[in-house]
């Protein structure tokens, strides 16, 4: 079940623990609700959120799309949604890789494009099946010699930031 539209969210501007089911709309446009186990997409874009803390309920999400929001900081408990393959912070207000993510084992995809993130943790090697990061337009100076540790990384986007120094082996990865 994909959703497009949180309604509720965007009225309350957070999500929590009590949404057990959410309203979207379906092809006639017609309202239903969804009960959360079948979720497996959620795009919250443009809403202007500030806080995801009750999103760890859906169990069974496998893409998590955030663009655009107000979003500084995620909660630790993002490491509860096992499911995920990819997630798009882009554009809000990060300054840190949101700590947890690094226990995402199933993460492939992570746009964390237009933050402000200045520096990543050295934990980011522990995502093994990464294959696409975006980081472009953050302010980054260096990048932790565990990135090299992503045998499964492909593609590598660091546009736009501050970094003077890379490993030939990141070089090979970068997107011009």
């Amino acid at each position: 079940m994909k959703i497009k539209n949180l309604l509720n969210v965007k009225k309350k501007r957070t999500f929590d623990e009590k949404d057990r089911y959410i309203k979207i709309f379906n092809e006639n446009n017609k309202i239903i609700k969804e009960n959360i186990n079948k979720v497996t997409y959620i795009d919250c874009s443009l809403y202007w959120i500030i806080n995801i803390k009750g999103i760890f309920i859906f169990k069974n999400l496998k893409v998590l799309n955030l663009i655009g929001n107000k979003i500084q900081k995620l909660p630790k408990e993002i490491e509860k949604l096992e499911k995920l393959k990819e997630i798009d912070l882009s554009y809000n207000q990060l300054l840190t890789l949101p700590e947890g993510i690094e226990r995402l084992e199933n993460l492939e995809i992570l746009y964390l494009k237009n933050n402000y993130i200045k520096n990543l943790s050295n934990k980011i090697g522990n995502l093994k099946n990464l294959k696409k990061l975006d980081l472009k337009e953050n302010q980054l100076h260096f990048l932790p010699k565990e990135i090299e540790k992503l045998k499964e990384l492909k593609e590598i986007n660091l546009k736009n930031n501050k970094i003077k120094e890379l490993s030939n082996k990141i070089w090979m990865l970068i997107i011009i």
